[in-house]
């Protein structure tokens, strides 16, 4: 069939078969809407109904209503590229022309995200509740260790080791938990630290000879005390060896 097409749309002849998209030789791929059933996708049926509802909302909108998209994946969303602003703006700052709209952030590409005052607040609540998960703290830990590192980190761990690396992170915050509950939390540490133990890396993340891998392997749990005075001094000896070698 000759013509330009999109996914979803009707066929110009025969009734009940849609537009899927182009093989890998080219030709184009017409199916019934059972194909989009089986894939768990909206059916054209649904498509060309989100259609009809996002011409009717553009019609009727007033100013104060950005745009919605009518045609694409994206159907029925609000059209970000239509609310995008000259200015820099901060996070939770209104839109100057529609304002149930916040700022939210940037997206990968650069563009502005916004979203309703409704969709804004929900976010923020769901993001302030997950940071107070063990699950939160153990990868915002590891995190921090990464940003440690002063060399270019290019070890990727296998999701079984990074798996096995979390249940260590919560392992020692399970353990802190029951010390606070000891009345050890932040005692009995000259103030240095206010964890009774810590997540110790066995071969430092940074020495000026050698640097540790931030992987399940080369962790430990170590009482927090400990941990602070061992300090990076592990490889004093090896440094000591190295240098004595002639040059």
């Amino acid at each position: 069939m000759s013509g330009e097409f999109t996914q979803c749309d009707s066929h110009p002849v025969y009734e009940g078969l849609f537009y899927w998209g182009k093989t890998h030789k080219g030709n184009q791929w017409w199916a019934t809407k059972d194909l989009w059933k089986n894939r768990g996708v909206s059916t054209p049926t649904e498509v060309h109904e989100k259609q009809r509802e996002a011409r009717e909302h553009n019609l009727t909108k007033t100013d104060s209503e950005p745009r919605v998209l009518e045609d694409g994946k994206k159907v029925g969303c609000v059209d970000q590229q239509s609310m995008q602003v000259s200015w820099r703006p901060t996070q939770g700052d209104f839109h100057p022309k529609y304002p149930n709209y916040r700022y939210w952030g940037k997206r990968s590409n650069g563009d502005q995200r916004w979203f309703t005052l409704e969709a804004f607040n929900k976010i923020s609540e769901q993001r302030k509740a997950s940071k107070k998960t063990p699950e939160y703290r153990a990868a915002a830990a590891m995190s921090r260790a990464l940003r440690r590192l002063s060399i270019n980190y290019k070890f990727k761990l296998t999701e079984e080791h990074f798996d096995e690396l979390v249940d260590i992170y919560l392992d020692c915050f399970t353990l802190n938990e029951a010390a606070v509950g000891a009345g050890m939390y932040g005692r009995g540490f000259n103030g240095r630290s206010r964890y009774a133990f810590n997540v110790d890396h066995i071969q430092p993340l940074i020495n000026k000879s050698l640097c540790g891998l931030h992987a399940p392997w080369n962790v430990q749990i170590m009482e927090a005390g400990e941990n602070m005075s061992k300090s990076n001094k592990i490889f004093e000896e090896y440094e000591k060896a190295l240098a004595e070698l002639p040059s």
